[in-house]
């Protein structure tokens, strides 16, 4: 998976995992360092923040304890990324409905 979502060169959807880097960077912690502060595995760290990891509540409320932002903004995070994913599937598969409008025309 990726970090960030583009459509036509523009940036749409951004992984909860790319806040959690930029955070990181900020403090100019070392990921085993920000693991440590997490209490999460380097690796699994490393996952979230390239976007191979969801959110979930465990994860969200882990992050609100260590970092002080709300369980409600990571789960918005990654609701707002998977649902921008969903819709460019949709728009990238085409339907039965749409296949059998096509097969009046």
């Amino acid at each position: 998976m990726n970090r960030f979502y583009y459509d036509n060169g523009h940036k749409v959807a951004i992984h909860p995992g790319a806040y959690l880097a930029d955070i990181m960077e900020e403090r100019e912690l070392s990921l085993s360092d920000f693991a440590e502060k997490l209490d999460w595995d380097p690796e699994s760290l490393k996952e979230f923040m390239n976007g191979d990891l969801s959110v979930t509540e465990e994860i969200a409320a882990n992050l609100f304890e260590k970092l002080g932002i709300h369980v409600e903004m990571w789960m918005k995070f990654q609701k707002k990324y998977d649902m921008i994913l969903a819709k460019e599937r949709d728009r990238k598969t085409p339907t039965q409905g749409s296949a059998l409008v096509e097969s009046f025309k």
